[in-house]
């Protein structure tokens, strides 16, 4: 049995309604009509209305119905709702409530296209608008987040960091080395038929080793890492997306960056240049073997026409843009794992789109790139 007090506090305009028992199904309770019109008849003065449920024992679900039919009633009656007196764990289910709901009904009318091209076209513009806008904030919380754990302001989960960094880094490192090798001797190749009509073949070396450790190591090793870990980031968030783990993450309370996105991010972003560096190497070593068995160059020559080819500045150049890959590469599939829906179905689409989404943007950040590097003469 619940028993309701009604309160009038019209030095704060507001009105309190305390609950006192147990709130569950199989008790008797009140209805949110029966209440609003007794507040109706109490006051005329006030204008806010807030739940004391701090003598409340026992509540369940339907306590969350009736509060959310109870909000939805006070607001055809000119009443506001003060939410500050509910406890966090009431909060957070009745937010994700609301949330859940926004998304169903935008699905509903994602599916149910109007007629005509105009319509169509305002749709399809309406939708992307509201997309960069959760795009918009996904990126402030992630900044905010990030800043908080790198200045120790935020609980860092290492035992789970340190299985990422093995997945991300080192069990990619052998088809990274795979085909950095053979991307390595496919330029000495090209190089070497061109390069040997002038005589010039030992500049095959200069080519090689300035292509891989300025481009061609970060770019491809940015773009193995979307299909690879990009895409295993988005199919894992969606897995739980669908399973309702970050729901649950959520209403315990937890930060859902902090906990899945923070560490995915940092672990790719140091792995990263690892990997461009490894990426180069052994680029230069595929270029090397080809140019041993085509041309008449040993070993201690190639690598001094390396070393005087390649710059200090050239190293740099690899390294700073295979950080903003993984930030890109990380952020993206995080992103899409983060609004993926709530079918099987869903985790293919956010996984196809985030592999998609990050080469593309790889691509684009690259040309920016050397722009840039163009402009201020590295």
């Amino acid at each position: 049995m619940v028993t309701v007090n009604i309160a009038c506090i019209e030095e704060l305009d507001l009105v309190r309604v305390s609950f006192v028992g147990e709130w569950s199904m199989k008790n008797e309770v009140p209805t949110a009509t029966s209440i609003i019109w007794e507040i109706k008849s109490k006051t005329k003065k006030c204008s806010s209305v807030a739940f004391d449920v701090s003598k409340l024992k026992k509540w369940d679900t339907s306590f969350i119905s009736f509060t959310l039919k109870f909000i939805k009633f006070l607001k055809g009656c000119k009443f506001k709702f003060d939410p500050n007196c509910l406890p966090v764990e009431m909060l957070n289910i009745i937010n994700l409530t609301n949330a859940s709901r926004d998304v169903s009904s935008r699905d509903i009318k994602r599916k149910a296209r109007p007629a005509g091209f105009w319509k169509t076209l305002f749709e399809k513009c309406r939708e992307g608008i509201l997309d960069f806008g959760e795009d918009l904030s996904f990126i402030g919380e992630l900044v905010i987040e990030s800043c908080r754990t790198f200045f120790g302001r935020s609980k860092f989960r290492f035992k789970q960091f340190f299985p990422i960094v093995e997945e991300v880094g080192i069990d990619a490192l052998p088809i990274v080395l795979l085909i950095s090798f053979l991307v390595g001797l496919i330029l000495a190749f090209v190089s070497i038929i061109q390069l040997r009509k002038f005589g010039a073949g030992i500049y095959c070396a200069d080519l090689v080793g300035i292509a891989m450790m300025r481009e061609m190591a970060c770019l491809m090793t940015a773009v193995i890492m979307s299909g690879r870990t990009g895409a295993a980031f988005a199919a894992t968030i969606g897995t739980m997306v669908v399973n309702e783990e970050i729901d649950a993450l959520q209403t315990a309370g937890f930060s859902r960056f902090g906990f899945i996105i923070i560490p995915r991010l940092f672990a790719l972003v140091i792995m990263m240049p690892l990997l461009c560096i490894f990426s180069g190497v052994i680029g230069i070593c595929g270029g090397m073997f080809a140019s041993g068995a085509m041309l008449d160059i040993n070993i201690s020559q190639y690598l001094m026409q390396t070393k005087a080819a390649v710059s200090l500045n050239d190293v740099f150049c690899g390294l700073s843009k295979s950080v903003v890959f993984a930030i890109l590469i990380a952020s993206i599939g995080c992103l899409k794992g983060i609004r993926c829906g709530r079918d099987a179905e869903a985790v293919g689409k956010v996984t196809t789109s985030a592999v998609v989404t990050s080469i593309t943007s790889i691509i684009v950040a690259d040309a920016v790139f050397a722009l840039i590097f163009n402009a201020i003469g590295i």
